[in-house]
């Protein structure tokens, strides 16, 4: 659409580039994971069409703002959206307005473009449309999830995973701290020209192309210190030589519950119309260390001892199935379950399996925090196992050979 001249365009888009959509596309880089998907396209587009005038709104695309006058004002809609939802909801608007829809998405391997026009073509929702969704995009399962199966994937794929799958894996999870702390340079890479623009630029102006120069460093230094930060990153997952299974649970704790939480909640654009997520602190919640250590431990021993797993866990510390459980009472689950795995099952570390009973101790933490007041009333953990069974595949519990 640019290249053929001048081109005005608005890209909505409400979503953060993440490590798994670096190799479907060719506007983001790996310098630009954690940034918006929409500023950083147009500045890229912008860099090779400076005639282009592009728009960018990191925005939820079915804010008022964005209604049937907006969509009116424009000439064609080019939707490339994530969910059915907010698909059904930009093409009502544009037939409703009469502008021409491309819509288009893709699915594991496979891709697929349509056109619509009132009058001219059947809708987008004149074609039956599956309506479970078995894939879920990271950035909404890391940042914003709104839905306890964001939670139950969020596990499954990306923390379980880190915790008691491959080492040598890495998920993006691994990217929550470096990708929030790109040098100032990064910013020059999408505008970073290549070795013939440079060329081009010593023979116009030599104080130009030494700049060009300097840019195309920074960029690549920014470049290796963001992977070199990612590493670092997906160390911090492994178990440090001598240290104590408890005490490994609570690093991790304070991981992703209150260090990454405190990065998603700096976050500003997101939080907009939603209720920013809260750090947990475990000192608060356990503050005496040594007492919880000690249930912690008999309870995973309890849990391995009776076949229990997750289940069990919850059980050895008195809590049941069908209970709404305290912050407190969370953490003391999230952390037995962890040693209850690091302590009575290392033959399987490292090419662990996630399954739903599994799933459902290390994320029910996860579950309560996030989305405890965006779904209003809790409901136990038998809830979040029919819910897990959608993408756990397994029927048993934890501990089952």
């Amino acid at each position: 659409m640019v290249s053929d001249g001048e081109a005005f365009a608005f890209h909505v888009d409400l979503d953060t580039i993440e490590t798994s959509n670096l190799n479907r596309q060719f506007l983001f880089r790996k310098h630009h994971v954690g940034k918006s998907k929409a500023e950083v396209a147009a500045q890229v587009v912008q860099s090779f069409a400076p005639a282009a005038k592009i728009v960018a709104h990191q925005a939820n695309v079915k804010e008022s703002r964005f209604g049937l006058d907006f969509v009116r004002s424009k000439d064609i809609v080019l939707n490339g959206l994530d969910n059915l939802d907010a698909r059904r909801h930009v093409n009502r608007l544009c037939v409703a307005g009469g502008v021409p829809l491309v819509e288009s998405g893709t699915a594991g391997h496979k891709g697929q473009v349509t056109v619509h026009l009132k009058g001219r073509t059947e809708c987008y929702e004149c074609t039956h449309r599956p309506a479970q969704q078995r894939s879920y995009p990271i950035c909404t399962l890391r940042n914003t999830p709104d839905k306890p199966i964001h939670c139950i994937v969020w596990a499954k794929e990306m923390l379980f995973a880190r915790l008691f799958g491959r080492p040598e894996d890495v998920t993006d999870l691994d990217e929550g701290t470096a990708a929030n702390k790109e040098p100032a340079a990064a910013a020059a890479a999408a505008a970073a020209p290549s070795n013939g623009d440079v060329a081009h630029s010593h023979q116009q102006d030599q104080a130009a192309a030494d700049a060009a120069v300097a840019a195309a460093a920074a960029a690549a230094t920014a470049a290796q210190e963001a992977a070199a930060e990612a590493r670092d990153a997906a160390s911090f997952f492994l178990r440090r030589e001598g240290e104590a299974a408890a005490a490994y649970a609570r690093r991790v704790f304070g991981r992703v519950f209150a260090s990454d939480i405190e990065r998603v909640a700096g976050m500003a654009e997101l939080w907009k119309l939603r209720r920013p997520p809260t750090p947990l602190n475990l000192d608060h919640l356990l503050p005496d260390a040594a007492a919880a250590d000690e249930r912690v431990l008999a309870a995973a021993a309890a849990a391995a001892g009776h076949g229990g797993g997750g289940g069990g866990v919850a059980r050895a510390l008195g809590l049941g199935d069908h209970e709404v459980w305290s912050d407190a009472d969370a953490a003391l689950v999230f952390l037995a379950a962890v040693v209850a795995f690091l302590e009575h099952r290392p033959e399987e570390l490292g090419a662990a399996v996630f399954d739903k009973g599994a799933g459902c101790a290390v994320l029910w933490r996860w579950f309560a925090f996030r989305l405890g007041g965006a779904t209003g009333s809790m409901r136990g953990r038998r809830a979040a196992e029919e819910v897990g069974g959608l993408v756990g595949g397994y029927l048993g519990s934890w501990w089952r050979r």
